[in-house]
Formats: structure tokens, sequence, C-alpha cells
């Protein structure tokens, strides 16, 4: 039970302290600024502000005293829903009930969540008129076009309290319009409509267009209205009940979306609508993009329609927050003029991109005297600059570039690349590299060792062939780049090397005999460095395991047509050689032949 009475004086103690925190005003009504008492049945605006904290939820209660100005059993009016948490000014609409004539009337607004500190506003008159306007209904009124007006019928109901009143011949109900604010008429009595009657009737309410209605000194916005009788027996009941006339105009042309304003914690950069914004820098930054229609109309609201997420009738402000790069908005905008509303403006995209993207994209291969084109994703605003040190760039467009390659070997293409992302960020070019290998057709060559019926091919050239197929001239072939092969019958065999790469294609020979017998191949024990070369090449030898005694060899470089243009003779097991000789362009096949009979050969390209 302790605890139960400490909960609730706890309840208690913390709601006493929010109502003491809360205040509710209730302010003058504009119709209460007139000498006349308020017509029972008008529409009138109750006004209030309100400051404190407020629940979700909380609703706003328009309320009205007896005739003594009590609130013991106070006639509640009507309400409003709002969530404004900490401040609100506004305004609910209310009708004058049926209540008894008197002028200690009093009106209050009070909250529902929590309950609040309350100032009333009083006293004020309230009796029953003898003329009712427009049986009490509001009348909206949108001029669109601006340039046609519009006429609507509006009822005039006399004697709705008793039959005192007398209309004199010669009467005249007129139109009577006064602003919300102060209550004072505004354009001439009668300037909408006007009817010469002594009993119910109708008149025709005219709103003129746009311009003829500026003309009377009538804006586009809220009125009171009320019917009033120019020849009463009793003049203080020649004023009719309260009604509310709300005129709008809206523009006849859609509005033009014109500025783009992108705004950082630190920075910010301006461009014009159709342009592009940088996403945020860090999870802690916003982007907020400010769309101003032009001209602007300052009693106009505008409505945003598109594809994104927030505020949508955030006047001529639009936030966005968090937006991921490449993120595309198309918004468009609508003029609400006091409820009216106007043609929609044309789509305007807004495009979210990042700083440049530098992966470069390109073949990691590229034939000798080729062009190869490299590219990046595109990104709009980006500045690109390519650079080859070994290439020649032919064509460049922004995020792509073409570039020939003269000289074989590994190649290094960079880029730099900036936009309005990277300026607004404070940073300097973002920069990536590539290497590009600039390849010729390939030169294959056949090793073979024979381990009786066995025999292990190889090919001489390798890294250079995309492809390779062996045809083992018994009817079996491999598509291996060195594959191992069983023959089964004792015979000579011609075998087939082919060699694709995406530079040519290239075909080698060899004819396997001595099967059955274990033949040593030096082809493993020797290499030219490099190949192809300029005439200039390392030959290398280490027949340490190929089992020899003693070795005595000559190296023999042959033509095509098979003629010896160079020779040198070989003594030992191991040793390197540079070897620079004055040869064309072309291929070359050199042949090693040891004193023991034992054979190696291959194939050499000369390029300069």
């Amino acid at each position: 039970m302790n605890k139960i009475l400490t909960l609730i004086t706890a309840v208690l103690f913390v709601s006493l302290q929010t109502i003491a925190q809360n205040t509710i005003t209730t302010t003058e009504p504009a119709p209460m600024r007139d000498t006349n008492a308020v017509c029972v049945g008008s529409s009138i605006g109750v006004t209030f502000t309100s400051s404190g904290n407020y629940f979700q939820g909380n609703y706003y209660v328009a309320e009205i005293s007896d005739t003594t100005g009590f609130f013991f059993n106070p006639v509640r009016l009507d309400s409003i829903l709002d969530n404004t948490t900490y401040y609100s000014a506004g305004s609910i609409s209310v009708k004058i009930p049926d209540l008894p004539d008197g002028c200690n009337y009093y009106i209050r607004v009070m909250s529902t969540y929590p309950l609040s500190n309350i100032t009333r506003y009083g006293p004020f008159c309230i009796q029953h008129c003898d003329l009712k306007t427009n049986n009490g209904e509001d009348i909206h009124i949108c001029l669109t076009p601006t340039t046609v007006g519009i006429d609507t019928p509006l009822t005039i109901q006399t004697h709705t309290w008793n039959n005192n009143q007398v209309y004199n011949s010669g009467n005249i109900f007129k139109v009577q319009l006064l602003d919300t604010n102060y209550f004072l008429p505004v354009g001439a009595a009668g300037a909408l409509g006007q009817v010469a009657a002594t009993h119910d009737t109708s008149l025709t309410l005219t709103i003129p267009a746009l311009i003829p209605l500026q003309a009377m000194g009538i804006q586009p916005g809220h009125y009171y209205l009320r019917v009033i009788a120019t020849n009463t027996l009793y003049s203080d009941s020649s004023l009719g009940s309260l009604t509310r006339l709300t005129i709008g105009a809206p523009s006849d042309n859609p509005f033009t979306i014109t500025n783009l304003v992108d705004y950082y914690p630190q920075t910010n950069s301006y461009d014009t609508i159709h342009g592009y914004i940088c996403p945020p820098a860090s999870n802690n930054d916003y982007v907020y993009i400010l769309l101003e229609p032009n001209p602007y109309d300052y009693n106009s609201q505008f409505e945003w329609h598109g594809d994104f997420v927030g505020d949508s009738t955030s006047g001529t402000s639009l936030f966005f927050y968090d937006q991921p790069a490449f993120t595309q908005i198309i918004v468009n905008i609508e003029q609400i003029s006091y409820g009216c509303h106007g043609p929609v403006s044309p789509n305007d995209t807004i495009n979210v991109i990042d700083i440049p993207h530098v992966s470069i994209s390109t073949p990691p291969y590229v034939c000798l005297h080729d062009t190869t084109e490299a590219t990046v994703p595109y990104i709009p605003t980006s500045s690109y600059i390519w650079t080859a040190p070994l290439g020649i760039i032919t064509d460049s467009v922004g995020d792509s570039v073409n570039v020939l390659y003269n000289t074989l070997g590994a190649k290094t293409l960079h880029i730099s690349a900036t936009n309005i992302c990277t300026v607004l960020a404070g940073n300097g070019p973002v920069t990536s590299s590539a290497t590009i290998n600039v390849i010729t057709a390939p030169t294959s060559g056949i090793k073979d060792s024979l381990h009786n019926m066995t025999v292990y091919f190889k090919d001489t050239v390798n890294g250079l062939g995309d492809s390779y197929e062996w045809y083992f001239g018994d009817g079996d072939s491999s598509s291996s780049q060195n594959p191992v092969h069983t023959y089964t019958s004792l015979s000579n065999f011609n075998v087939t090397l082919i060699v694709t790469n995406q530079c040519g294609i290239d075909t080698s020979m060899v004819t396997i005999t001595s099967l059955g017998i274990s033949k040593v191949s030096l082809e493993d024990d020797i290499s030219i460095i490099p190949n192809p070369n300029n005439g200039t090449f390392n030959l290398s030898y280490n027949f340490t395991n190929s089992q020899l005694s003693t070795f005595n060899s000559q190296f023999v470089i042959k033509d095509l047509l098979g003629r010896t243009i160079y020779s040198t003779d070989i003594k030992g097991i191991e040793g390197k050689e540079i070897l620079s000789l004055p040869l064309n362009n072309g291929v070359y096949f050199w042949e090693l032949i040891s004193s023991e009979g034992i054979a190696a050969n291959g194939k050499m390209v000369i390029l300069k």
C-alpha cells in the first residue's frame, strides 16, 4: 500500500509540475472588437497562444461560459489536434451556440494532454439577431483561372428570432466583408452583392476576376461576411450573423523552380536546378535543398510532390537527409492559395552524385601496335586527366581514353579526377593506376622427353598463349599447355602444336621417334632470355641433371631458310653468356648438338 501511495504521489507531483509550466492564453477574437453583440449562429475563430511541454495527441478545446461568466458547466464548442510540443499559436473555428442573450460571457481554450494554466477572454455580448446569413454556411471561392469571376447564390433569412424587426420599404440587403484581424470593413458594402427586399430572399454573391477584385480593395484571403440591412425599424438588429468567406486565386501558370542551394555543416554551394548535389560527408552531416519558386507568393502555400521522403508542404524549402550517392529525386511543386490548388509545375530532377570513381577497366593484355580503350565509371561534373608514360594517347573523352602501345612489356596507365564533391570536401583529386601488358602473337616451340612409351610435352614459349591444341599423330589430342601422352605402338609420330592468343596464331611440329627407350632432352637445361629480344640476349645452360659424363657442344642460330647465321662452341656443364648479334627483325631457329648425340632446338624472335 505504501508503494502505491508513493507512486500516486509521484504522478500527481509530475502532473502538477507540468501544469505549472504550461500556459494557454485565449486572445480577443476579431468579432469581439465590434461594439455590437455577436449573433447566435455566427462562425468565428477563437484565437489563442500556448507555451510549455505538450504531449503527442494533445487537443486544444474551445469552451464558452454560462451567462454569469462561470465555467461550472461550460459549453464545448470545438477542438483541434495539435502535436506541437512547446509553442503554438492557433485558431479554433466555432459557431456561437443558441445561448441566452447576455453580456457577461467568457470564452477559453484548454488543453487535454496535459492540462494547463488558462487565461480566458471576456466579457463579451451574445444576442439573437433577426438576420441569418447564408444559413450559417461558410463560402469558399476559387478563382481558377483568375481572369474569370464566379457568381454564387447567398441566402438571407429574416425573423430567425422573432417577428419584431420590420424591414421598411426601400430596404437593401448588402454584403459586407470584414477582415479577420481587426474586424474592419474591406471594400464597400454591397460591392460583392446586394438586393432590395423586405423579407426572406437571396442575392447573387459576385466575386469578380482577380484584377477587378483587387481594384475594389479586396485581395484573396479569409474574411468574415455578413448581410446588413439599410432600412429597418430597429437599427440594433440590422446586422446579420457572421459566416466566413475564403477567396483563393492561385497563379494560372505553373511556378518555375529556379534555384537549388546545397548546404553542408561547414561549406555550401549554389547551383541551378537540374544540377547535382553531393551525399553527406559523414553520418552527422545533412543535405538541405532549397527549391525556390519564382516569383514567390507569400500568401500561398506550396506543396511538393515526387519520389522523396519528407515534408511535402514545407513551403519553398525541401529537406533531404542522408541521401546516398546516385539517388535521383524527381519533384514538382503546386501552389495552394487559401485552399485553392493551382497547376503543377513540370518535373525537375535532382541528382545526388559522388566523388569520382577511378577504378580503371581495361584489358590486361594488348597486342603490340594496337590501341586499347580504358574507362572509369562516369560521375557527372567530374574532370578527368589521363596519362600513359609508355603509350600514346590517341583520344580522350572524360571517363574513357584510347592508348596506342608500340613497345612490349608492362605499361602503367594513370588517371586523376576531381568534381564538385571533392572540392566541397576540401580534398585533392582522386587517383588510380592500372597495368597493361603489351604482347605479340605467340611463337611456339615443342620440347619433348621420352620415357619408354610416355612422352612429356612442353610449350617452349610459356605465358603467351590463350589456348593450346596438341595433335599427337595417333588420333588423340589435348588442350593442356604441357600435356603428357602415352603411345600404344612403336612407330614415328608427327606431333603438331597450335598456340593462339588475341594477337594471332602459331604452329609447331616435331617427330617422335625412338619410342620404347628413355631419351634425355636438354631443352629444359638451356634458356634464351628475353625472347623476343632485339638481338641482345642471355644464353644460360646447366646440364648438371642430364647425366652427361662430358660435354662438348655447338650452339647454332639459323634463319628460316636453314642457313647458319651464327655458331659458337660450348664447353663445360654450366655457364652463362651475353650475346649481342646484328640480326634483323624476324623468326630464327637455334640448335644445340652435344658430342654425345643429344640435341635441343627452339625458336627466337627478334624485334627492334
